[in-house]
């Protein structure tokens, strides 16, 4: 019986060294959703494949344009941007997955591209998100307390503060016209 159990052993370090087993497991984890290099090769650690299995299962998926870097980052900073996030937001869940920071600004950068500055974008996602919440934020109605929960909630989401002012500066000109 001990025999069969180091037979079993054998395998599995087999399958776990073996970069075509490894590939199998990344094509199926890239066909869920889009991973940074740094996820991928986490996640196949993770699973227990060895070095020697996953390094050519990554530059080989780079090589087919199945893993980049660029691209996760495009979509998972647009995810981010639609759920409300900020810059500043963005820009650190993009540094967790450990996307370079040159891809980062270069993301981040391309909100701009959708029209006007990039400081016109975050105002007008910072509108959007408080006329959303107005209704939250209308039952305090003590007005200094409100702001700042205002504040509150915005840099939580990843504004900066100039941004947070201005935008409120902008919110209380069109209450008074």
């Amino acid at each position: 019986m001990p025999a069969r159990t180091g037979k079993m052993a054998s395998d599995k370090a087999e399958i776990l060294s073996n970069p075509d087993a490894c590939l199998k497991k990344a094509s199926a984890i890239l066909s869920v959703k889009f991973h940074s290099v740094s996820d991928l090769r986490r996640k196949l650690r993770a699973k227990g494949f060895y070095s020697s299995a996953v390094d050519p299962t990554i530059e080989k998926l780079k090589s087919l344009d199945f893993l980049n870097d660029s691209r996760f980052a495009e979509s998972y900073a647009r995810e981010l941007r639609d759920k409300g996030f900020g810059a500043r937001r963005i820009s650190e869940a993009l540094a967790r997955r450990l996307v370079p920071q040159d891809i980062v600004r270069q993301e981040l950068a391309k909100f701009a591209d959708d029209g006007g500055s990039s400081e016109e974008v975050w105002l007008e996602e910072i509108a959007k998100l408080l006329k959303k919440k107005e209704r939250s934020f209308e039952r305090e109605k003590d007005d200094r307390k409100r702001k700042r929960k205002i504040y509150a909630y915005l840099l939580s989401r990843g504004y900066r503060s100039d941004q947070i002012a201005k935008a409120l500066s902008a919110r209380d000109q069109n209450l008074t016209e």
